[in-house]
């Protein structure tokens, strides 16, 4: 599963967005958005294939009001974390992953870099096992919180090649996509 990031700075919430247009992929509006509100999405390979085809007519509209008419039709929902929109499957959407007891929760944190040793912030981290999951900030780093030190972490981002690494009781893992 490969996720890609489209990433600007981010403006307000308030912030108005007009957009016309008939029958284009889910990206692609995505992407409107994105110019329009300077907010970021996460969405894997899997889901946008999944998507079904967007016919949006919106004037001055909020955020809030763009996205839940994009989603309405779509096997899709999403979350908004900070100033990151998240697409979901609608089966897990809203749907809330039951933390285990504080003293069996790890916390594994690490950096991700590319070939040039440059951080990559929008990467996803996932628990093979657990479903849990975290996404890279802007300087490349990651925490997330898993049930037990075991299992297999999935470092995945668009364009570049998925890397799984084992946990074996390890608390920082860095990689290099």
């Amino acid at each position: 599963m490969i996720a890609s990031l489209v990433q600007v700075s981010a403006t307000s919430l308030a912030q108005r967005i007009t957009i016309k247009k008939t029958n284009k992929n889910l990206i692609s509006i995505l992407q409107d958005v994105r110019k329009q509100t300077g907010y970021n999405f996460v969405i894997t390979d899997d889901q946008a294939e999944k998507s079904k085809p967007v016919t949006l007519n919106v004037s001055q509209e909020d955020l809030f009001q763009v996205l839940d008419e994009l989603f309405k039709s779509q096997p899709l929902g999403y979350k908004i974390d900070n100033k990151t929109i998240v697409v979901s499957d609608k089966s897990t959407a809203g749907t809330s992953i039951v933390q285990p007891a504080a003293s069996a929760a790890v916390e594994v944190r690490g950096i991700v870099l590319d070939e040039k040793q440059m951080p990559m912030p929008g990467v996803t981290v996932r628990h093979k096992e657990s479903g849990m999951a975290a996404s890279t900030n802007v300087k490349g780093e990651y925490l997330i919180k898993l049930p037990n030190a075991t299992g297999t972490l999935v470092f995945s981002f668009l364009g570049y090649q998925t890397q799984e690494v084992a946990v074996n009781n390890q608390t920082k893992i860095d990689v290099k996509l």
